[in-house]
Formats: structure tokens, sequence, C-alpha cells
């Protein structure tokens, strides 16, 4: 039986499915750095940061703003307005399949403060985020900071940089076009899409070319991938494939889990570096918008080869490596009797042209289609269909431990969500469903809330079922009831 564990690092879904460390000391450095400039352009010094001068209002995230309740310090005339906000969560999870986990679990795992600081000027303004989980400042000191960064605004230009969380494209959520961070998958029980995106170092310049124009050219410094759990309850059966060569070969399981370690952790240096630009308009009633990406794909090849001497050969984990692609892609949005209608496609290129190399990704294509609509009493629709196709997928498996073999060429699935809010806004219900249409899988999220003033009570469920080779189905046993309050401030 698997069981929850704190060692966290990104494993590829090999054939179709990591924390970068960053030293404590020097991410504090980074840290300090970036809020200085920050208050030091806006006019603040230490000085300034007493009780008085801290206020309470809605601080606005790089692409989505954060509700709180309160107001800002700095009225018209007396200078820049700083604003704290965050939320203070205590919840515990009861996995179905193994109850008594319930009381293995630390104060660590059950409390969930988040704070957020912004400072505003009138060409400038500095976002600050952190994860006060106690188990993070234990175990996991790179995981504190979620999102730190400064912005200047001269005229049309808007400049930005620092970690940061930027979405791309028209999907509702993990749409074809969103590839500036990488994500973490080592809680299913986290289901926000902006929660599980990873923050990365990121410069952007933004020109505001008329009301509803705008080019925007990004660069990522380094990369890192998708995390996932090497060991622990959300660990992807996929990694058993390759950490099964050990009972093949002379490399132990300690081995290769160590080389899936070290390689998978973030590289800032300037030759991973990643960028991008994208160009977003309006045309008549439809918003669209273009976009070209060279960056590395978020999951890992394995380099599988034969060691030994004929006749005895075996299989050996030889290297672990993120691919190089290009990515081209267009979205559209508009709204057409009632519905607002979503589409994204992309096409993406990776350096197997040809198709036959077993250690790189084939190129392949990338689509998401969705609506959403409010139907009746309140009851919003919210439907999301995503899905890929593989080119070239005849080549595939004609070389040796090949990283696509036995995977299927098109893949898709449908996400459903279904909510209402009662009693003014009150109470809420909501069921979402994944439903892996190839993969023959499918997870369902009903979850129910009720807002006390600032406070909230809330009950989340998750059920998965389905194939067990499917990318949620693998995780039947792990069942889940969530219970929890929050405030938010």
């Amino acid at each position: 039986m698997k069981h929850p564990r704190t060692n966290h690092t990104g494993i590829s879904r090999f054939g179709s499915l990591g924390t970068a460390f960053i030293a404590p000391r020097t991410l504090w450095k980074a840290l300090l750095a970036l809020l200085a400039l920050g208050l030091s352009t806006l006019g603040l010094g230490p000085a300034r940061l007493s009780a008085q001068d801290f206020g309470f209002g809605p601080a606005d995230a790089t692409e989505a703003s954060q509700a709180a309740s309160g107001s800002a310090v700095g009225a018209a005339g007396t200078g820049p307005a700083l604003t704290i906000s965050g939320t203070a969560t205590i919840q515990g999870n009861l996995f179905v399949g193994e109850p008594e986990a319930l009381w293995d679990q630390s104060l660590g795992d059950l409390v969930y403060p988040k704070l957020t600081l912004e400072a505003r000027g009138s060409k400038v303004e500095t976002y600050l985020a952190f994860n006060l989980r106690p188990s993070y400042l234990e175990t996991a000191s790179s995981r504190i900071l979620d999102e730190a960064w400064v912005r200047l605004f001269a005229g049309p230009l808007t400049l930005d940089g620092g970690f940061m969380k930027v979405t791309w494209g028209k999907a509702d959520s993990q749409g074809s076009l969103d590839v500036l961070n990488p994500l973490d998958y080592t809680d299913f029980t986290v289901t926000d899409s902006k929660e599980r995106k990873i923050a990365q170092p990121m410069i952007r310049l933004s020109w505001n070319i008329g009301d509803f124009t705008k080019l925007e050219g990004i660069g990522v410094i380094g990369f890192q991938g998708n995390q996932y759990d090497l060991s622990g309850r959300w660990q992807p059966d996929q990694l058993g494939s390759l950490v099964a060569i050990s009972t093949q070969s002379s490399q132990t399981a300690e081995q290769i889990l160590n080389i899936l370690s070290a390689a998978l952790q973030a590289d800032r240096g300037l030759d991973h570096s990643q960028g991008g630009l994208r160009f977003t308009t309006t045309t008549g009633s439809v918003d669209w918008g273009i976009q070209y990406f060279y960056g590395y794909l978020p999951n890992p090849a394995a380099k599988i080869v034969l060691a030994g001497t004929f006749p005895t050969l075996y299989p050996v984990l030889q290297s672990l490596a993120y691919n190089r692609y290009h990515q081209a892609g267009l979205d559209a949005a508009t709204v057409l009797g009632g519905f607002n209608l979503r589409f994204e496609g992309a096409a993406n290129i990776t350096e197997d042209t040809s198709g036959d190399d077993p250690a790189v990704y084939n190129p392949h294509l990338a689509f998401s289609l969705g609506f959403d609509r409010d139907v009746v009493a309140g009851i919003n629709l919210n439907v999301q269909y995503n899905g890929t196709y593989r080119l070239m997928d005849d080549k595939v498996g004609t070389t040796p431990f090949d990283i696509e073999a036995g995977t299927k060429a098109f893949t898709d699935r449908l996400t459903t969500r279904i909510s209402q809010n009662l009693f003014q806004d009150t109470l809420k219900w909501e069921c979402t469903i994944l439903w892996g249409i190839q993969d023959k899988d499918y997870l369902i999220i009903p979850k129910i809330s009720w807002a006390i003033g600032d406070g909230e009570i809330f009950a989340q469920g998750g059920i998965f079922g389905g194939d067990s080779a499917g990318l949620v189905g693998q995780y039947d046993k792990n069942d889940y009831l969530t219970l929890g309050m929050k405030y938010t401030f």
C-alpha cells in the first residue's frame, strides 16, 4: 500500500504522463532584493512599515484577482497603497481506503496559511505571495514563495519580472496554450488550477497597441518540469516501469530513483531559458490571439539502452531529459446564443521530425474546445474538451525502448463542471467530472461550501475509477473526503 511522504520531485507519465530546489539562503536573498526594489521604487522605506501603514483590500495577482475584504492604505496624494490579504485554512483529508492515515497527519498537514503583500504606486506595483504551511517551513523552503514580482508602467508599455504565474490562452483551465508554468501533481486533492501552477522566474514586456490589442513578449529564465510524487500515495504507476529495470539489470531501484531525483531539478542556466510571443485582439464580437513559444515539454523522456555482453544483455536507464519544442498556436472566444465559447489549437514540434527517435517525443497537435452558460435557477454549466494527436504514429516502436511505445496516438479528456449559488451566495455546491475517453477512466469531485461572513466551511470529495492504466484511474484506491474551514482577510 502506498503511503504519504514528504519527498516530491518530477516524473513523466512515460509513454503518455520537479520541485526545483532553491537553497533557503538563495531564496530569501532573492526575495528581499525583490521586495527592496519594489518598495524603494514606490518610495516606501522601512520606517513606513508600521502597523498603521497596513491596510486590507483586494490583491491583484498576476492574471487573476484574489478577493479580500477591507481597504488599502494610501489615499490620493498621501503616497502609495500597501495592502495585506490572505487566507487561513484548516482542513483534513480522509482517504476511504486508508482511514487510519487521518490520524497520521501532523499539524503541518492540516494548516494552510497564505499571505499576500501588495504595494501600488502611480507607475509601479509590487506583489508578494507566501505559502506559510508549517510542513513547507520544515522540509520544503522553496515552496514558501508562491509569487513575487515587480511591474512598471510606461505609457502603453508594461514591464514586469520576478517569480510569476502567467496564463496564456482562452481555455478555462490547463489549455493547450497555457505553457509557461509547470504544474504540481504531487497532491490530487488540490484541484485549483492556479494553485497547481509553480511560479517561474520571468521577464515580460507588454505593448498595449489599442484598447483591445496587445503584443506580449516573455522570457522564462531556465526550466522546471511538472512535479510528480516519486514514492508516495500519488506516485504515478508509470514510474514502476522504470524502477522495474532494476530487476533486470545491475542498477538498483535506489540508483534509478537517484537518477530521477537528480535529473529533474530545475535548471536556471540561461542555456535552458525559454521564451515566446503572444498577440491578442478583438475583431467584431470575437476575441482571438496567436502565439509562438520555444521551450521544453514539461514531462521528461527516458533514454534506455542495452548494456552487458551478448547474449547477456539488460536494459539500463542511461539518462532522463526534457525535449525542446516549438509551439505555434491560436485561440478564440466569443458569445453566441447565450453560450460563452472558447477554442484553442496548437502544433507542438519536437526535434524528432522523423518520428523514430526512441528518446524524443513525436510532434503532436493539441486542441481545447469549451463553453459555459447559466442554464436555469442560477445553475452554471462549464464544459471543456481537450485532446492531443501524435504525428507519425506509424514510426513509434520501430526502435527498442521507444518512450511512446504502447500508447495511444489520440488521447482526449472531457471536463464538466456544474455549480449553483444559493441563499444570496452564502451556500455553493458544485460537481466536477473528468472523463478520460480514450483512457476509459474518470474522476468525480463534488464540493459544497457555506460562507459565514469572512469565513467558510467546506467539504470536498474525490472519486477515482475506470481503467487502472488511465491517468486518473490508476488512483482508484485514493478516494478521499476533505473537511475544512477557511478565513479570508
